[in-house]
């Protein structure tokens, strides 16, 4: 770590490479909480471009107590709350934020607003679809891609598990339209979504199939590699035609 030449290495694996898989139970939130702010706009922004119905995320305080964290779970939130505020996925599908506080832990519970007829009604999460909380735990990377000028690369393991493949295509293109020469940001994804073959705009060198085979493990096969492909032809109606591989094997 004194090894100056080494700084930057560091530093781009702690602060600029970020992997989200998904079952990650605890993801970097690096949104400002407080009691009398409950609501973040970029994230709120997130939620109404997504149409999830969602006007705003709505905190409110819950006791330590209540939650009966193990000591791991205590210590483990120490170790990584001082570097922002942490989401935490409940057994039953809530979401709770844990930050610093007086110099210790404190946590606030999530709540959906929803609008209607001009009156808000806060609902649980847990009584939200599996999309809609798929999308408020990738909100962070959402708005590092989007929103954010520092520097970041992101890799999401599964980024349409429970998405429309309308909201996948919406990640997509949004990050593509707000990249250019100078961006130092990249999002490496896997997803089963063969319409983004299509619709995303994406350079055949940015796309790779994984092709398992019988008794070998699995293998990363570059677009490009596939000779005698016309530049006007369809990647999508080819995979589903089984001509480009990376299918199961049923």
């Amino acid at each position: 770590m004194k090894f100056k030449p080494f700084e930057g290495v560091f530093r781009w694996f702690s602060e600029e490479l970020k992997v989200i898989h998904q079952d990650s139970f605890l993801i970097p939130y690096g949104l400002d909480i407080g009691e009398n702010d409950s609501r973040n706009t970029l994230l709120s922004e997130v939620l109404r471009g997504t149409d999830t119905g969602i006007s705003a995320l709505v905190s409110t305080p819950v006791s330590e107590s209540s939650l009966r964290l193990l000591p791991s779970e205590r210590n483990e939130l120490l170790s990584t709350v001082c570097h922002g505020s942490q989401l935490i996925k409940e057994a039953g599908g809530g979401r709770l934020l844990a930050y610093f506080k007086d110099g210790d832990l404190a946590f606030r519970r999530l709540n959906a607003a929803h609008e209607i007829s001009g009156k808000e009604y806060l609902i649980p999460l847990e009584e939200e679809s599996t999309g809609t909380k798929k999308i408020i735990d990738l909100a962070p990377a959402i708005i590092d891609l989007l929103l954010s000028k520092k520097n970041c690369v992101y890799v999401i393991d599964g980024i349409d598990h429970g998405l429309h493949m309308e909201i996948n295509y919406w990640l997509v293109r949004r990050f593509l339209e707000n990249v250019n020469s100078n961006t130092r940001k990249q999002l490496i994804f896997t997803s089963q979504d063969t319409n983004l073959l299509r619709r995303a705009g994406l350079r055949r060198d940015e796309i790779w199939f994984v092709e398992r085979r019988r008794n070998s493990p699995s293998q990363l096969v570059n677009a490009v590699e596939f000779k005698g492909l016309r530049i006007d032809s369809s990647l999508q109606k080819l995979y589903e035609e089984g001509r480009l591989g990376a299918l199961p094997i049923l």
